[in-house]
């Protein structure tokens, strides 16, 4: 399906692609994008195991499209066990080449390479609400704010962790229908959805200066087996637990 219409698996992951088919239509993509400025072309060949429509085997792209793709940017190959060996890595940058020694594919049978968890993501009732509390009450900042129609794409990092972002999602179209998208908020909003916890060093002092933010407390500071713990919430109900480690720990 050629042209810039995002489909839902897109919207999962920003909307800031296009679908693409065809060898020819994915040169002249990678194209597009380098010329309009991109420092990485990442190519969603997960194919069925990512997509909510296709089948769990569907390939995604073929080789031939893949290696259409890295020849046009520009990237190193390498060797990935299993049953497509020899396939080109999946995020290339341009102008900055990766070092063949810096590329070490999984050496386990059937390995994929994996370099730990980027994002997590929250469901928020209002994202500019979320936006305001974790960054102007908790102290996080902005990572990502990109829009495609309705859909915004939201997250938020630590200060402290750069390399783990924080997304703010809004349920609704294109990933739930209204009812889903309903249903969802009011789990929210109960605070029915898992809770998340952030580690502090000390928790009373926290305590403190968060309740002086304006911060909803649903648990002050208690003591438990030499840790302490602190409970909060966001202003969708999404619920926290903010722990101070027992020390040495």
């Amino acid at each position: 399906m050629p042209g810039d219409a995002p489909c839902n698996c897109c919207a999962r992951v920003g909307a800031l692609g296009r679908v693409v088919d065809g060898v020819d239509a994915l040169r002249r993509a990678v194209r597009e994008e380098l010329q309009m400025g991109a420092d990485q072309i990442k190519i969603m060949a997960s194919g069925g195991v990512a997509s909510p429509t296709d089948p769990i085997g569907a390939l995604g792209y073929s080789e031939d499209e893949i290696r259409a793709v890295v020849a046009e940017a520009g990237a190193p190959t390498c060797r990935r066990p299993g049953k497509r060996p020899n396939l080109p890595i999946a995020v290339l940058e341009k102008r900055r080449r990766v070092a063949s020694d810096t590329v070490e594919p999984s050496t386990s049978e059937g390995g994929v390479m994996n370099q730990g968890i980027n994002v997590v993501g929250l469901y928020v009732d209002d994202q500019d609400a979320a936006l305001s509390f974790y960054v102007d009450k908790l102290g996080f900042r902005v990572h990502t704010d990109v829009r495609n129609g309705a859909y915004r794409w939201l997250t938020v990092q630590h200060p402290d962790q750069p390399s783990f972002q924080l997304g703010l999602f809004a349920p609704g179209p294109p990933v739930h229908d209204e009812a889903t998208a309903q249903t969802l908020r009011a789990m929210v909003a109960k605070g029915a959805m898992p809770p998340l916890v952030l580690s502090v060093a000390d928790c009373r002092a926290s305590y403190e200066q968060l309740k002086a933010r304006g911060v909803e407390f649903t648990q002050e500071p208690v003591d438990r087996f030499g840790s302490v713990d602190a409970g909060f919430r966001d202003p969708a109900g999404n619920g926290w637990k903010m722990i101070q480690a027992a020390t040495g720990k």
